[in-house]
């Protein structure tokens, strides 16, 4: 909007009648200059609990009112320092009293739990509705996460049997909203943080449903969601030799998929040991796996979990979630 300005006045004057400005946090951060040409009333920053302490406080001191989104139940703020060097020592009176335990967590859980403590209800505002994903696969996280609160928004649609939308079909995989497939813990793949077996489900899942949706005329999307990049090339890799399309099917990582969502959500878990379990999981200290919360969340139709029943179930959460799945065998 700029560019084709030529005198400052101009610029100025741009400036003082736009009323509204979006930015990143570091692209705002670098333009610090713009606060002495435009006073600002109300921050709004979304994804919140993505953002450390450091990143943000500097910035809330340029607004009269800060309004901050987040959903510190999803996936944590981004901290490279291992745990032992961001903990805080308990007994110490100031962190104490502000409610900072651990130099990784991020300013809005930090408020919201030291809110939560001291009774300040009225600063909080929590959104029960929710339209992305069927009542089934919300059930999880409502019972699990969020204590009851989420609610569909369309109740009448959001409770719409897959029977209904794919007609006359018994087949599983085409009438359930949680799926559980079991396969079997790779020896040979417990360091390459690979599963072929789950590679191999994988794929046939996709040209499964990719088959049924042109037979529906479905114009739905399929997500591929494992925790490692070992796995994804697998599964891309098993998916050329197969001729199978993954043009439009996106396979990545959970912490890439926030934000995002897919009609179809397929989760390799990849894991062949407890040991490389706990590298898939990000627990808060309510007990919660953040990784999973936000993986089954991306789905809107229906999720799939692949993975070792006996493994994944010595987590509490996966347990709980295959208890919720219909037992799929291929």
């Amino acid at each position: 909007m700029m560019e084709p300005l030529t005198k400052r006045a101009e610029i100025k004057e741009l400036l003082e009648q736009t009323r509204i400005f979006v930015a990143t946090i570091s692209s705002l951060q670098g333009k610090s200059e713009l606060f002495n040409l435009v006073t600002f009333d109300v921050a709004i920053i979304d994804e919140a609990s993505q953002l450390l302490e450091p990143t943000i406080v500097g910035l809330l001191t340029r607004f009269k009112k800060s309004i901050l989104i987040g959903d510190h139940m999803q996936l944590p703020a981004i901290s490279i320092q291992p745990e032992k060097m961001s903990k805080l020592k308990p007994g110490m009176a100031w962190s104490e009293r502000i409610g900072l335990t651990d130099m990784s967590m991020s300013y809005f859980e930090r408020l919201y739990r030291l809110y939560q403590a001291k009774g300040w209800h009225y600063v909080i505002g929590t959104l029960h509705e929710q339209g992305r994903m069927h009542e089934d696969i919300m059930r999880f996280a409502n019972e699990c996460i969020y204590d009851g609160f989420l609610k569909p928004v369309d109740a009448k649609n959001q409770r719409v049997a897959l029977t209904e939308i794919i007609l006359n079909e018994s087949a599983a995989l085409f009438k359930e909203r949680l799926l559980f497939v079991p396969t079997q813990a790779s020896l040979t793949e417990t360091y390459l943080k690979t599963n072929q077996q789950e590679a191999n489900v994988t794929i046939e899942l996709i040209a499964m449903w990719q088959k049924k949706m042109v037979e529906e005329n479905l114009q739905w999307s399929i997500g591929v969601i494992t925790p490692f990049r070992a796995q994804i090339s697998a599964i891309i890799h098993l998916g050329y030799l197969r001729q199978v399309d993954l043009s439009k099917v996106t396979i990545d990582t959970v912490e890439r998929y926030q934000g995002g969502a897919r009609d179809i959500i397929i989760m390799s878990s990849a894991v062949n040991s407890q040991r490389s379990l706990s590298k898939i999981t990000s627990v808060n200290s309510d007990g919660i796996d953040r990784k999973l919360n936000v993986a089954v969340t991306r789905a809107r139709q229906q999720f799939v979990l692949i993975g070792n029943q006996s493994v994944l179930e010595t987590e509490p959460a996966y347990r709980t979630l295959i208890s919720m799945s219909k037992m799929y065998v291929l």
